[in-house]
C-alpha cells in the first residue's frame, strides 16, 4: 500500500509541476521545485525508492538514445559550419571556468579537477531545448549554433562518462569500445533491422524493441566497464540512417519525456535543502562567480559568427548546468569520500541553475528591446492583443493572409503562442521594434494605446487604428491613418468591416466566421 500512495504523490507532483510550468513558464525548474517539496526535507511525502530512482535513470538513457538518433550524416552537415564556433566557446568556457574553479575548490586537483570542470561545461540538453523549440528558434542560426554545441557537449559526456567508469585507463577503454563497435555494427545492427523489418506494422513490438534495445546495449556497455550512457547513445547511432528513425522517435519521445520528468523531480528528492540553508551565502557566491564566468565566455566564442545580442541570447539558454553532474557524481562519491562536502556544494551550484535558468531567459526576452529584423512578408501587423483580436486572427488564417500579433504582455503572447498563433514579444511602445516591420507589412492595425509619434512615423502603409470619438478621428483626416470609431459590442465587427476588404476577403466569409465566434 505505502508504494501505491508513493507513486500517487509522484504523478500528483508531475501534475503541479506541469500546470506550474504551463502558466509560469518556468520550465524544467518546476519539476526539480515540486520534486523537492516532497522530498523528505521539506513535506516528507516521497522517499527516493529503487523504482522511481531507476525510472529516472532510464529517462536518462532515453534521452541519450534520442541524441544518438539525431546524429545523422546529414544533419552533420548541416551543423558542420558552426563547429568551430562551437568548439570555441565550450575552449573559452573550459579556460575560465578551470581558473574560478581553481580558487573555488583549492583541494580538489590532477584529473578530478579536470573532470568537475567538464561537468560544468556541459549544459543540460533538456533545458537547451526547451527554450529553443519554446521561442520558436531551433531553426535559426543561432539556434542550429545552439544545437551544434548541445551535440557536442553530449558527445564529451560520454566520453567523461566512460573515463569515470573504466578507473581512467585510456588504453582500455578504446580497446573495448572498438570490439564493441565492431560487434554490434555485424552482429546486433543485423538482428535489429530484421526485427523492425517483421514487425513494422505493430506499434507494441516496436515500443517494447526499442526499449529493450536501449536498456540492453546499455547494459552490456556497463558490464564492459564504459557506461550505460554510451549504450543509449550507440543505440541512437544504430537507427540513425534507418527508414524506421522517425516511427521510432514519435513512440519514445512522450516516454522519454514522462521519464525525464521524473529524473528532475528525483534530482528535486535528493536536494539536501538543509545543506543549502546552513550555506546560503556560500552556495550563492559561488554559483554568481561560475556561472557568470560560464556566460561570459560562452557569450565570447558566440561572438566569432554572432552579434553581440544573439550572442548573449546562446550565453544564457547554455547556462544551466547539466542532468550530467548528477551521474559523474554517483559514480565518484564512493572514491572521493573525502571531498563528499565539495560534491554538495556542485550539487546546490547545479539545482538552482536549472531552476533560475529558464526564469533568466524570460526576463531577458521580457526586457530585451533588440530590434527585431523580420525575414518574412506580413500583410498585416497587429499592435496589441484584445478580446477581439483572436476572431481577426482566425478569419486571417482561413483565408491564408500572414500575420503577426505582438504585445508587451508576457501572458497574453504565451496564450496566444499556446494556441499556435503567430507572435512577437517586445515592447510596442519602442520606435526600432515597430519601424522594423514597415518595410515588409502590408498594413499595421493598432489596437492598443501607443505613442502618436510611432503611428505617425508609418508614413507609405495603410494604418487602422482604433478611436473612441469623432474628435479623436478628425485628428488623423488626410492622412494614411484610417480610424475605426467603433464600441465594444460592434468592436470585430466594425474593424473586419474595415480591414478585409482592402486584404481581399469578402463580406460573406466575414459575416460567417463573426457567427460563429463572437
Amino acid at each position: 500500500m505505502y508504494g501505491v500512495i508513493e507513486i500517487f504523490w509522484i504523478c500528483l507532483s508531475g501534475v503541479v509541476s506541469w500546470l506550474v510550468n504551463h502558466y509560469f513558464n518556468v520550465g524544467i525548474g518546476s519539476y526539480v521545485i515540486c520534486g523537492t517539496l516532497m522530498g523528505k526535507y521539506v513535506f516528507n511525502l516521497i522517499n527516493i525508492s529503487y523504482l522511481s530512482d531507476t525510472l529516472s535513470t532510464i529517462g536518462i538513457l532515453f534521452l541519450l538514445f534520442e541524441v544518438g538518433l539525431h546524429m545523422s550524416y546529414e544533419k552533420i552537415l548541416i551543423l558542420k559550419k558552426h563547429l568551430f564556433t562551437s568548439i570555441l566557446s565550450i575552449s573559452l568556457s573550459f579556460l575560465g571556468l578551470s581558473i574560478i574553479l581553481h580558487f573555488s575548490f583549492p583541494k580538489i586537483t590532477g584529473l578530478l579537477f579536470l573532470q568537475i570542470i567538464m561537468v560544468f561545461v556541459i549544459s543540460s540538453t533538456p533545458i537547451g531545448l526547451y527554450l529553443l523549440e519554446e521561442k520558436n528558434q531551433i531553426y535559426t542560426n543561432v539556434g542550429r549554433l545552439i544545437f551544434t554545441t548541445i551535440l557536442l557537449q553530449d558527445v564529451l559526456s560520454i566520453i567523461l562518462l566512460c573515463t569515470i567508469s573504466e578507473g581512467n585507463n585510456l588504453s582500455i577503454i578504446l580497446l573495448k569500445f572498438l570490439i564493441f563497435i565492431i560487434v554490434l555494427m555485424t552482429l546486433i545492427k543485423k538482428i535489429i533491422y530484421n526485427t523492425f523489418k517483421k514487425f513494422n506494422d505493430n506499434f507494441n513490438i516496436i515500443l517494447l524493441f526499442t526499449c529493450f534495445m536501449i536498456i540492453g546495449l546499455s547494459i552490456i556497455t556497463e558490464h564492459l566497464g564504459l557506461s550505460m550512457e554510451l549504450g543509449a547513445f550507440l543505440a541512437g547511432l544504430l537507427l540513425v540512417d534507418t527508414e524506421y528513425k522517425y516511427q521510432i522517435e514519435s513512440h519514445i519521445v512522450p516516454l522519454k519525456g514522462v521519464l525525464l520528468a521524473l529524473f528532475f523531480m528525483t534530482v528535486g528528492m535528493n536536494f539536501d535543502l538543509n545543506f543549502f540553508i546552513n550555506n546560503f551565502y556560500m552556495v550563492i557566491m559561488f554559483f554568481i562567480m561560475i556561472f557568470f564566468c560560464k556566460f561570459i565566455t560562452i557569450s565570447l566564442g558566440g561572438c566569432y559568427k554572432l552579434s553581440i545580442k544573439k550572442s548573449i541570447r546562446m550565453g544564457i539558454i547554455l547556462l544551466s548546468s547539466g542532468e550530467m553532474v548528477f551521474i559523474f557524481l554517483s559514480h565518484i562519491k564512493i572514491k572521493y569520500p573525502l571531498f563528499i562536502n565539495y560534491f554538495k556544494y556542485i550539487e546546490c551550484i547545479t539545482v538552482i541553475s536549472m531552476i533560475l535558468s529558464t526564469l533568466i531567459y524570460n526576463i531577458y526576452e521580457y526586457f530585451s528591446t533588440y530590434e527585431k529584423k523580420i525575414d518574412e512578408n506580413y500583410q498585416l501587423v497587429i499592435i496589441g492583443i484584445t478580446p477581439v483580436t483572436e476572431i481577426i486572427v482566425k478569419i486571417l488564417q482561413i483565408n491564408g493572409i500572414d500575420y503577426i500579433c505582438i504585445d508587451k504582455s508576457f501572458n497574453k503572447i504565451n496564450d496566444f503562442k499556446n494556441k499556435n498563433y503567430n507572435t512577437l514579444l517586445c515592447d510596442i511602445n519602442d520606435y526600432k521594434i515597430i519601424s522594423s516591420f514597415v518595410k515588409n507589412a502590408s498594413g499595421f492595425l493598432f489596437l492598443n494605446n501607443i505613442s502618436k509619434n510611432i503611428i505617425h512615423s508609418i508614413r507609405v502603409k495603410p494604418v487602422f487604428i482604433k478611436v473612441n470619438n469623432n474628435e479623436e478621428a478628425k485628428k488623423y483626416k488626410n492622412t494614411n491613418i484610417i480610424p475605426i470609431h467603433i464600441n465594444f459590442k460592434d468592436e470585430a465587427e466594425k474593424i473586419c468591416e474595415c480591414i478585409f476588404p482592402i486584404l481581399g476577403i469578402h463580406k460573406d466569409e466575414i459575416k460567417e466566421i463573426l457567427e460563429e465566434n463572437y
